[in-house]
């Protein structure tokens, strides 16, 4: 099922709705278009940031400078992310299935 749903004037964001899986929550838009949680290395490729390999022209302190400012926006997923992330997608559900729009 596809529905359009209005975000400010002309523009337009198209929802993707997939089954969960249970009963409860298939009947309910709300949770349906939510993002899945996927595979512990998936939610790691997806939320993971490592800096790209730098130009090894220029001088050494140029390069150094690049690999610091690299870094700055780094980002490597620990297992309490996951857990956070999965917490989270827990709750929305939850929270989501008192508020169905279609009952």
């Amino acid at each position: 099922m596809e529905m359009t749903l209005l975000i400010e004037r002309d523009s337009y964001f198209k929802a993707e709705y997939r089954p969960t899986g249970i009963d409860y929550f298939d009947d309910n838009p709300l949770i349906t278009s939510l993002a899945w949680i996927d595979e512990p290395k998936e939610i790691i490729k997806a939320l993971q940031n490592l800096p790209e390999s730098v130009n090894r022209t220029g001088s050494p302190s140029e390069r150094s400078q690049e690999l610091i400012h690299s870094l700055s926006s780094s980002f490597v997923p620990l297992p309490q992310h996951i857990d956070l992330l999965r917490m989270v997608h827990q709750k929305l559900r939850v929270g989501y299935a008192s508020r169905n729009p279609i009952q």
